[in-house]
């Protein structure tokens, strides 16, 4: 409910349609979503991180 609710009211009305409180991240999403990288370019760690907490950093 909390997603829709804020897709609806929030990220839609201000074209933020790539933005989503998801949890955890959709795989269609995943390529969208950036993650850490050392100084060479790779990837690094854990692609992210999944918090239950949806309004404190849960929007992707």
């Amino acid at each position: 409910p909390y997603a829709e609710l804020l897709q609806e009211m929030v990220l839609g009305p201000i074209g933020m349609s790539s933005s989503t409180f998801a949890q955890p991240l959709p795989v269609d999403r995943d390529s969208n979503a950036a993650r850490a990288h050392g100084i060479s370019g790779a990837a690094m760690g854990p692609k992210w991180h999944v918090y239950p907490e949806l309004a404190a950093a849960g929007l992707w």
